[in-house]
C-alpha cells in the first residue's frame, strides 16, 4: 500500500512551503527535528456493522431512504479499502473525504424487523502524510468548540509554550489530567460547558482540546469513529469522538479521553486504531446534515449492533 507510505524528507519539505513560521513558534524546526528512523507502520482492520429497521407500528411502512456515514475514504493515515454490503447501495463523496452510503430500505409489515450488513476494509498507517491546509482553516469558534469563550481563551494563555508541539502536548495533559470522565452523555453539552463542570464524555474531551489549540492559533477539528484492536464488529455504543491537530504539516491524535498522542496506531503490534468515520462541525454534511452517524427519512427505527 505504498499510497499511503510517509516519506519524511518530503513531508518535511511540504510543510515548510506551506509556511508553517506564521504562528512566530519556530515551526520550521520543529519540523527538521523529525526523525528519519522511525517506522511507519500499515495494517489493515476489517469492521463489520449490523444494522436492523423496526416498524414499530401496526400499519405498512414503505420503502424509505437510510443514510449512513461510512469511514472517510482519505485521511493522512486513512484510506477506505473496500465496501461490501448485504443490500445494494449508493455511494456519494463529500467533502472532507466523507462517505455517505443511501440504501432503499424495503416496505416493512406492521412491527416488521430486517437486517443488513455493511464491511468496511480501512487501510491505516501509524504515521500521517503531510497535508497542507488553506490559511485560516480549522480555526474560527463553532458551536459545542467555543474558542472565543472568555474562560477557554484565559486557560489557553497558560498552556502555551514555546513550540506548538509543547503547546499541544500542554493541552493534552491539562484536558487528560483535569476532566472528570462521565461516561457516555446524550446530549453534546459543549467545550464551555466541559471547562466549567470539569466533566464530560469523550466527546466534551475533544471539542475543549479543539477549542484550546484554535484560541491558540492552532488549527484543530473533532472527529467521529472508532477505536479497534483487531478485526470487529463495532456497537453502536463504542462510537468515539477525539481530536486532530494540524501540527508539523500533518493532523495529528490528541484522544485525551482515551490517552492516545500522535500516534494513530498505539503500539506497533497496531493496538487501539482510530478509524474516522465523521469529521465534527458547524458544516452539514450532505443528507446527514448535523447527524453524526446515520438518518432516515420515515418512521423506522434504526439500529445498530
Amino acid at each position: 500500500m505504498k499510497a499511503l507510505d510517509v516519506d519524511l524528507n518530503t513531508a518535511r519539505r511540504r510543510a515548510l512551503v506551506a509556511g508553517l513560521g506564521w504562528l512566530g513558534w519556530g515551526a520550521e524546526a520543529q519540523v527538521l527535528a523529525t526523525t528519519t528512523t522511525t517506522t511507519n507502520t500499515t495494517t489493515q482492520r476489517r469492521l463489520r456493522f449490523d444494522i436492523q429497521l423496526h416498524n414499530p407500528g401496526g400499519t405498512p411502512l414503505p420503502p424509505q431512504p437510510l443514510w449512513f456515514c461510512a469511514p472517510l475514504s482519505r485521511t493522512g493515515t486513512q484510506a477506505l479499502v473496500s465496501l461490501d454490503s448485504s443490500w445494494p447501495f449508493e455511494r456519494q463523496d463529500e467533502w472532507g473525504g466523507h462517505t455517505l452510503l443511501r440504501w432503499m430500505t424495503p416496505a416493512l409489515p406492521p412491527h416488521g424487523l430486517r437486517a443488513l450488513t455493511l464491511d468496511a476494509v480501512v487501510g491505516l498507517n501509524r504515521l500521517p502524510r503531510a497535508e497542507a491546509l488553506e490559511p485560516g482553516a480549522w480555526l474560527r469558534p463553532e458551536r459545542f468548540m467555543e474558542s472565543d469563550d472568555p474562560a477557554i481563551a484565559a486557560l489557553a494563555l497558560t498552556l502555551r509554550r514555546d513550540s506548538p508541539r509543547a503547546t499541544v502536548v500542554a493541552v493534552y495533559d491539562w484536558v487528560r489530567s483535569q476532566l472528570e470522565y462521565a461516561g457516555y452523555v446524550a446530549d453534546d453539552l459543549g467545550a464551555a460547558q466541559a471547562l466549567r463542570e470539569r466533566r464530560g464524555d469523550c466527546t466534551e474531551y475533544a471539542y475543549l482540546v479543539v477549542a484550546l489549540c484554535r484560541a491558540l492559533g492552532l488549527p484543530a477539528r473533532a472527529v467521529g469513529g472508532f477505536v479497534v484492536s483487531h478485526d470487529d464488529a463495532p456497537r453502536s455504543t463504542e462510537y468515539h469522538n477525539w481530536a486532530e491537530v494540524h501540527l508539523e504539516g500533518a493532523w495529528r491524535l490528541v484522544d485525551a479521553q482515551k490517552e492516545a498522542l500522535f500516534e494513530r496506531l498505539a503500539s506497533a503490534d497496531q493496538a487501539g486504531a482510530h478509524v474516522a468515520f465523521r469529521l465534527i462541525g458547524d458544516r452539514p454534511l450532505g443528507a446527514l446534515g448535523q447527524a453524526h452517524r446515520f438518518v432516515t427519512q420515515g418512521p423506522t427505527q434504526v439500529r445498530m449492533r
